[in-house]
């Protein structure tokens, strides 16, 4: 096998030129995207979760077989698909009307 030197210089040229121009590629995009993010910032989500009043909460014991207990239940429903939360992470303990 012979190894022409001039060639193999040469071919060494090229690599190291083509692997430049794509380091300067690559900086120039980081660049631009980082130019991106200062004039177009990232919206942040300002509205904060619901939370439920706790102060005004009170224990109520629920009798069996109430036909009160179907509105109860829509209430709460109302209550969890409002609020995003499934029903076991809140616990309704007084509905009273206003």
């Amino acid at each position: 096998m012979n190894i022409n030197p001039e060639l193999l210089g040469q071919s060494l040229e090229i690599m190291g030129l083509g692997m430049a121009g794509i380091f300067i590629v690559l900086t120039v995009l980081l660049l631009a995207v980082k130019i991106l993010i200062n004039i177009f910032p990232e919206k942040k989500d300002k509205e904060k979760p619901k939370t439920i009043d706790t102060e005004k909460v009170e224990k109520v014991e629920s009798a069996p077989n109430k036909p009160e207990d179907e509105l109860t239940a829509a209430i709460i429903a109302a209550i969890s698909e409002d609020i995003n939360l499934p029903l076991d992470k809140f616990k309704v303990t007084n509905i009273r009307e206003i």
